[in-house]
This record gives structure tokens, sequence and C-alpha cells, in this order.
């Protein structure tokens, strides 16, 4: 009797439908208590009884989750979490719905699916920590996890995850970007996808596209980039060996399964391309100490040289010609710092980006050395003329002289810029100087016994800061020399001679002062490009840092020179018509009188940096 009440219970328990709580292809939320869209699919119940929770009736459903199978019941309209459930899951190869492609690896719908070869009510899909993957292994491993899928004929085929390689001595090993089941979606951003796996036949670079292959899945480095069959030469071998043209040895360079650097190859759905491509692990450069330290001075570098470009623009100090020469080369620095933070900030490579990153760098960083001999050029003409002009005939003086500043201060970087992109485009120079830009770095490259960075920048750059030193040591010269025969002349004439010097002594002290800030550190810096100064101990590598950091505050030390002035502070008042006490006035006033001779003016006070 006791046998048979057991039978019945078992009979009605079989006989009671297995519901699942939501819709096929939804998925239980635990934190809204809602079906949402099942994007993963990596955990799915197999039933023919879905969406429960739209029967509203009270009941018992099942339903998965990124955790497990959670029981939830329904009791009056109200959803009540009852347990949570982790177990044993059937291991299937593809989502339900799908079968098996075993040329693409990949998965493809299937209509009317049944599946009988599913043991159990939940399946677990794919194999998306396994490194190695191969299908139908000979002999089979019983110890390795594993999946189960039929393909298009029914055909039941057993998918493992290995943790040796020695399957590769036997067929072909294709490293594949992504994890089983996922591609990339929007860039390199890998999601579960399923229909994509891998297609041999994309490429004519890859020999016996038709032979079987196991997949090693996981990119092996981090960081990789786009591998276009127009710019490089590779080929992937029959024996799973991916060789390709290096341009530092010049030479072809062949890559192993155990390469740490190598290719893995991807389907991408993003604006920039869809389809297979080749990608290339860029390994993870590390950033040099000093780049560390410099990256926020440069940041503070930049707010101050807005600053002063803001300030300068609304006060007007553009009218005189040292004005303009001063915005320009502040906004030259501006631009270069925002692409050196920009650098050192990301460092990996990208096609067609990265070389137009690198050589915008090489424009700016020349545009930088050619508006401080500009500037410099400026003042020792200033220093050096007697003669001036005054009204209209100045003016056309100013704008020819800005016309051909404009000229040399923009034209000379883009020529360069321009030589450097010829060269590196014919690829006709010796490889001792034959430039390279963005291939493994987005600048102009340092090889081994490879000098083009020298002559084709360094040098040019040291040349332009030697001239800029002899014309503040003949400027220097110049108002000494003016000084001694000063104290020659009689007292009448020296008094006014002693007024005028006074200004220009003012003036020196700027003149200085930029040459301190503007020429003797970038002195070092271009020194410094033709020896590493690591190499000669810890003191001198701090010495360099510290250097570094102080030249790269030259927005710091540009605001302090030229905006924080009495004058410039007063003008700011007045353009925002903020009222001053008439005590505080009379004083700036007196002060003003008093402050005529310390004004630093070019060519008669027209051109003036007050």
């Amino acid at each position: 009797m006791r046998l048979l009440v057991l039978a019945s219970v078992a009979i009605l328990a079989r006989a009671q439908p297995f519901w699942k709580c939501c819709d096929f292809g939804e998925v239980f939320n635990p934190n809204s208590y809602q079906c949402d869209k099942d994007l993963t699919k990596r955990l799915e119940v197999m039933t023919n009884f879905t969406n429960f929770m739209a029967e509203g009736v009270d009941g018992t459903c099942f339903e998965a989750t990124q955790d497990g199978i959670i029981t939830l019941q329904l009791l009056w309209g109200k959803i009540i979490p009852k347990a949570l459930t982790i177990g044993n899951f059937f291991p299937k190869c593809c989502p339900l719905g799908y079968f098996y492609n075993s040329q693409l690896h990949s998965c493809a719908t299937k209509e009317d699916f049944q599946h009988d070869f599913v043991q159990g009510r939940v399946v677990k899909v794919g194999l998306p920590h396994c490194k190695l993957i191969v299908d139908n292994p000979d002999p089979v491993d019983p110890d390795a996890d594993y999946c189960l899928d039929e393909d298009f004929q029914g055909k039941l085929i057993r998918r493992e995850c290995r943790k040796d390689r020695n399957i590769c001595e036997k067929q072909r090993c294709v490293k594949k970007c992504c994890p089983d089941g996922k591609s990339f979606v929007g860039g390199d951003h890998c999601l579960d996808t399923y229909s994509n796996g891998v297609n041999m036949s994309f490429s004519t670079v890859i020999h016996d596209p038709k032979a079987p292959f196991a997949l090693i899945s996981n990119r092996t480095c981090s960081r990789i980039f786009l591998m276009s069959e127009e710019r490089y030469i590779f080929n992937l071998l029959k024996n799973g060996v991916f060789r390709f043209y290096q341009n530092i040895t010049e030479s072809f360079v062949e890559e192993g399964l155990d390469a740490p650097n190598s290719y893995c190859i991807e389907h991408s759905n993003s604006p920039k391309g869809m389809g297979f491509f080749f990608f290339k692990c860029f390994p993870d450069l590390k950033i040099e100490e000093k780049f560390v330290y410099t990256k926020w001075s440069k940041i503070l570098s930049c707010v101050f040289l807005v600053l002063t470009i803001l300030i300068y623009l609304l006060l007007g100090e553009t009218r005189n010609l040292f004005g303009k020469i001063l915005i320009n080369y502040c906004v030259g620095t501006l631009l270069l710092f925002l692409l050196l933070i920009y650098v050192h900030t990301d460092l990996e490579p990208n096609d067609s980006f990265c070389i137009l990153l690198g050589y915008s760098l090489i424009f700016f960083s020349t545009a930088l050395f050619a508006w401080l001999n500009v500037m410099c050029c400026d003042i020792w003409l200033t220093f050096g003329t007697t003669k001036h002009s005054i009204g209209i005939t100045q003016r056309r003086k100013d704008l020819k002289r800005l016309l051909v500043y404009m000229s040399y201060g923009w034209g000379v970087p883009l020529i360069l810029t321009l030589i450097i992109y010829m060269f590196t485009s014919l690829n006709v120079l010796p490889y001792e100087i034959q430039p390279f830009v963005g291939t493994t770095q987005c600048f102009i490259e340092s090889r081994t016994n490879n000098y083009a960075g020298v002559l084709f920048l360094r040098l040019p750059h040291l040349i332009i800061q030697i001239i800029n030193t002899v014309l503040f040591v003949q400027t220097i010269s110049y108002c000494l020399r003016i000084k001694n025969e000063i104290n020659k002349i009689d007292d009448t004439i020296r008094h006014q001679q002693k007024y005028k010097f006074k200004r220009d002594q003012e003036r020196l002290f700027l003149i200085l002062k930029l040459s301190v800030i503007m020429g003797v550190n970038y002195s070092f810096d271009a020194l410094s490009a033709f020896v590493k100064m690591s190499d000669f101990g810890t003191v001198a590598k701090y010495i360099e840092v510290t250097w570094d950091c102080i030249n790269c505050l030259q927005g710091v030390f540009i605001f302090l020179i030229f905006i924080c002035k009495r004058k410039i502070y007063n003008d700011f008042l007045r353009k925002l018509n903020i009222r001053r006490t008439d005590h505080l006035l009379q004083n700036t006033q007196t002060h003003s009188m008093s402050s005529a001779t310390t004004r630093f003016s070019l060519k008669n006070g027209r051109n003036s940096l007050k």
C-alpha cells in the first residue's frame, strides 16, 4: 500500500508543469521584480510552459538569474522569492533555440527546436572562462569542462576546455580576441552575441582556411589595435604561427602561440567597420616616471595659459605687436601640453589616429620653439633699433612684421612636419635616418641605431634655442654698453638719458625673467634629448624630473609675469565696471604717475607689456 501511494505522488509530480516565470528570451530582475530581456543567455530554463507571471494566478515558477535558479511564489498578486538554487546544470554550447555551427565555431538559430539531448530543466551555455576550446577531441578527457550541442544535421558535438596546448601540435590553434560566444560590439567591448564565431575565409592572408582548428579564447593582452592589410604585411600559417613584417628590424618575425603580444581574430560591429578583422596585441607601455610627475605641471600650466589668453583678449592687450606674439606663443604651448597630457594618459597606438596625433605633436613642439624664437627676435630688434616711427607708419611696420612672424612661427613647424611626413611615406632614406611615426608610439620613434628623431626634430630645436641664447646675450650687451656711454656725457643730457635708461633697464629685468623662464629651461630640454639622464644614476634622473616639472610650469610663469600686475588689475576692474574708493583710486593714480617710467614698451610704448 505504501508503494502505491509513493508511485501516485511521483506520477502527480511528473504531471505538474514546470513553469518559467518570464517569457522565452527574458530573465527575472531581482531588483525591479520584473522581466527584462536576457542579454547574456548564459543560464536558461528549458520548458514549454513560460511567462507564468503574466497568467495572474497563484503558484510557483522558476527563473534563471546570474547567480543561479530562483524559485518565486506568486500569492495574491505579490511576488515572493523562495529559494536560490546553485547546482549542476546541463552544459549546452549554444543558447536554447540555437544549434552549433562547427565550421564557424558559432551558433545559429533553429526553428521549432526540441533539444532532446538536453538532460534537466536548466542549461548553462558556453565555455566563457575557457582558454583553449577543442571540438570533438580524440581522445575525450572525462575530467575536462565541456559542453554538448547539435549541428545543423542533428549530430551531437562535444566541445572540451583543455589546459594544455598539446592539441595545437596536431591541428591549428587560432587566437580569438573575445571569450567563447562573445565578439566586439561598439569598439573593443566583448559582448555575448554567439552568432559570429571565427570565419577563417574572411582574409587571403590565412593559409588553408578550410582546415579544422581549435580556438584559444581571450586575447593575450589588454590592449589591441587593428591590423589593416593595406598597411601591414602579415600571414597566419597553417601551423598557427603568426608571421609579420617588423619595421624596426626590417625583417619578418614569427610568433608562436606562447608569444605574449601576438595577434587575435574577432568579429567587430562598430561604426568604423563591420566584419572579421586581425588585431595585434600591444604591450602595456610603462609611462616614464618623469611623465607621471610632469603631467600635473602641464595640467596646471594649461589652466593658467587659458586664463592668460582670455584676459589678454578681454582687455585688448593684443592691440600691440608683442601682445599678438604672446597670444600665439600661449596658444601653441597650450595645444602642445593638451596633446602631451592625452598621450601620457593613453599611450595606445590606434592606426590612423595615432599617426595624426604623432604629427600634431611634431608640429606643436616645433611651433613652441619657433614662437619663442619670434619673441626673442622681436625683443632684440626693439633694443637694437634706435629709430622709431609713429602713427600710421608704425602700424604698417607692425603689420608687416606680424605677417613675417606668423609665416615663420606657424610656417616652419608646418614645413618640418611635411618633410617628416614625406620621408616617412616614401621610405627612401637609409634605416639610420629614416623617420617612423605611429607604428609603436604616437610620435617620431626612437629606435636602436636610428637617429631620425635627432636629425629631423631635436637638432632643429637645438639650433633655434642656440639662436635665442645668442639674441639674449646681444640684448644684454647692448644695454650694458648704453649704460657706460651715459656715464660719459654731461649732467643735463645725463638726466634725460638716465630717465630713458631706467625705463630700458626695467625692460631688461623683464627680458631676463623671460630668458630664465623660457630660454634656459628649453635649452636644457633641447640638450637632454641627446642624452638619457637616467643612465647617469638616480641623482641625475631626479634632476631631470625636477627640471622638467619646472619647465612644464610655463603657463604659470607667463601668468605671473604678464597678468599679475597692478595695471592689468586696474584695467580688469574698469572692464567689469567695478569702482574703487577715492582713497584707493588716488593711490592708484599716484602709483601710475610714478610708474610711468616702468612700462615695458616695444617701439616707443606702442607695443607694450605694462
